[in-house]
């Protein structure tokens, strides 16, 4: 897998077992078992830690026991980016679904997902999905 996974699904060790055989869309990547562990602990891992903002790529290889080389390689392969990104993308994720169930306001949830920065958080949350944060709420 490469940085061509961007905008693809990702497919589970299972449902691809299910699925052999079965035309697949190029949009779908099948992740192995082992890719899916893996996931599965990162994501553990990074939900605990995503509102602290001193959480970063170093304290996502502290907790998952591997180098960095080694977690950027395979975030990269599964995800098709770089850790950064990934753990940026789920903070964004994040704040994105607490905006829109209006869990608190702006600046409550930039630092709930690990924000220490409102603005930064917005110009953020703009490049990312095309909209100020507060364009969530309509009027």
């Amino acid at each position: 897998m490469s940085g061509s996974n961007i905008g693809r699904i990702l497919l589970s060790a299972l449902t691809t077992e299910l699925c052999e055989g079965e035309s697949r869309s190029r949009k779908t990547v099948s992740l192995t078992s082992v890719q899916e562990t893996f996931l599965a602990e990162l994501f553990e891992v990074v939900n605990k830690g995503m509102s602290d903002e001193n959480f970063s790529v170093e304290s996502m290889v502290t907790a998952m026991g591997i180098s960095r080389p080694q977690l950027y390689r395979k975030v990269r392969d599964i995800a098709g980016k770089a850790p950064y990104e990934l753990l940026e993308d789920i903070r964004l994720r994040k704040a994105f679904s607490l905006l829109r169930h209006r869990a608190g306001n702006i600046a409550e949830i930039a630092f709930s997902v690990g924000f220490s920065n409102p603005s930064y958080f917005a110009k953020c949350f703009s490049r990312h999905y095309g909209t100020q944060p507060k364009g969530m709420f309509p009027e």
